[in-house]
């Protein structure tokens, strides 16, 4: 009967033992499951936060677009870099490329990648935007402008940094001369000076570029300056007085100039003659024959009547000499 009963209860251990092993092999299993779950590769591959420092040490924090765009918006009036080390966050256990921190050029077309753990990867496309307003100008003309004169241009959102602003005449053919030496220069307003030398009489419009903003004005008229401004001065000797002259025929003055303009205006020199035979009633112009550094000539015109002959020699509209007959001089009829 022992062996019997010690027999049974065996058995009764055997299955329960095959039970207690099949339990911990499904725990087991389930564990390994869990496992797998647990370790799966990440699939995440997003740009979650850009951030770039400005010059006055500001975080600038761009945005994010659906269409997978990093939009940054730089400080007004700042300086424009050359390049940005952004300080970037992913998706947890991806990559990206360029790495956070390293230098890019700061402009359109720097392309990040970022690679999910499951290897899938997104393109993002750097857009920076230079958030400065365009200017406003207008030229003051309260005085005529003129060669070697004052251009005082008065607005609004001027960037005060030479580096950063300039200024510009443009002529009817589309050539630039910069305008330098700023004498005053703030956010409303800009003083500078014409260049006296280089440049002719004329239409201009004034181009100011400030930053990435470009703005041009209807164009301007620049004319000659006084003749006898900046302490210029002038002394003619007509060299044919008492003479009597054909038509046609060239006349000469002997000639003295210094200060400041007279460069300019020496080569703009006119002669206006009058004569008797038309009891002084018409204005005919000589013909310019040449200038040396001492003397300037004209030519008669042949369409002026004969008799005794009175003369102005003029630049621009500004009278620098007068002959009235003293001696007698005569163009042949």
């Amino acid at each position: 009967m022992q062996s019997i009963i010690f027999n049974k209860f065996q058995f009764l251990m055997f299955i329960l033992d095959i039970k207690s092993y099949t339990v911990f092999g499904l725990l087991g299993i389930l564990l390994l499951q869990s496992c797998k779950k647990e370790y799966a590769r990440y699939p995440y591959n997003d740009i979650e936060q850009f951030i770039v420092t400005d010059a006055d040490g500001n975080k600038l924090k761009a945005v994010i677009g659906d269409d997978n765009s990093i939009l940054l918006y730089w400080t007004p009036f700042q300086s424009v870099p050359d390049s940005v080390a952004p300080l970037i966050t992913i998706s947890d256990r991806a990559n990206i490329s360029p790495a956070s921190g390293k230098k890019i050029a700061f402009k359109e077309g720097v392309v990040y990648t970022v690679t999910a753990q499951d290897g899938t990867k997104k393109n993002y496309l750097f857009k920076p935007a230079i958030n400065t307003p365009e200017p406003v100008f207008s030229v003051d003309t309260y005085r005529p402008l003129t060669l070697g004169g004052i251009l005082i241009i008065n607005g609004e959102f001027f960037i005060p940094d030479t580096a950063r602003t300039k200024l510009y005449l443009v002529d009817k053919s589309n050539k630039e001369t910069q305008l330098h030496d700023f004498d005053e220069f703030y956010s409303t307003t800009i003083h500078t000076t014409i260049p006296l030398t280089g440049l002719d009489t004329g239409y201009y419009s004034i181009k100011l570029v400030s930053g990435s903003n470009s703005v041009i004005s209807v164009p301007q008229y620049v004319g000659l300056p006084g003749p006898f401004a900046g302490n210029t001065s002038y002394s003619f000797n007509f060299n044919n007085a008492g003479e009597t002259l054909a038509k046609g025929s060239e006349i000469s003055f002997n000639y003295t100039a210094s200060g400041p303009l007279a460069q300019v205006t020496l080569p703009r020199l006119r002669v206006v003659l009058l004569t008797s035979g038309d009891e002084f009633a018409e204005q005919y112009n000589g013909e310019f024959v040449s200038l040396s550094p001492t003397t300037v000539k004209f030519r008669l015109p042949n369409n002026m009547p004969g008799g005794m002959i009175v003369l102005f020699i003029i630049v621009d509209s500004e009278l620098l000499y007068q002959f009235e007959g003293d001696p007698a001089t005569f163009v042949e009829d």
